[in-house]
């Protein structure tokens, strides 16, 4: 298997070296580029089931999903207690890994979980003991969205990350949004 170099490295040590620099139209279009490899990926039917800030690697300052280790098609999705970073990971999953099969609007949940993070410049619930991460998503506890966050965008990551995989949006209605 031959992998591209990531220059920049993954996601979370991007935004961690260069946060302040980035401006509202760079942050909008880097969540284009993660909404297009998921809308790509579930096109085929495929659930990444592990999106989180470091497997999404950045080259060149563009963004590209990586590690596909635990993703299945919708039609060969079994139910897993396989990965998954707590953070970012679908409530109803974290509640029954035994019994829920991860579908597209797990990927979508985790989408909006890395929004936030490219409107905070930080990981999700980095104040939180990492024993207690999964219970506080379960729980339907969400990071507060960040002073100067346009509004359009705090309202696509709120509907993508919903507790409820019913009411989150679809891949193409978040990639109109943006």
């Amino acid at each position: 298997m031959v992998l591209q170099y990531a220059n920049n490295g993954d996601l979370r040590n991007y935004l961690s070296n260069n946060f302040p620099k980035l401006n509202w139209a760079t942050k909008i279009r880097m969540a284009k580029e993660i909404s297009s490899g998921v809308n790509f990926l579930h096109s085929f039917d495929v659930v990444h089931r592990d999106l989180h800030d470091k497997n999404i690697l950045v080259h060149d300052d563009r963004l590209m999903i990586t590690d596909f280790g635990i993703s299945k098609s919708l039609e060969n999705s079994a139910k897993s207690i396989n990965g998954g970073t707590p953070a970012f990971s679908d409530p109803q999953y974290l509640n029954n890994p035994y019994t829920y099969k991860r579908n597209k609007s797990s990927d979508i949940y985790s989408l909006g979980v890395l929004f936030w993070e490219l409107s905070s410049g930080i990981p999700p619930f980095k104040k939180t003991d990492p024993t207690n991460i999964a219970i506080s998503v379960i729980d339907g506890i969400r990071e507060a969205p960040i002073n100067g966050t346009p509004v359009d965008f705090v309202y696509i990551y709120c509907n993508a990350w919903d507790g409820n995989p019913e009411l989150r949006p679809k891949i193409a209605e978040i990639r109109n949004k943006l």
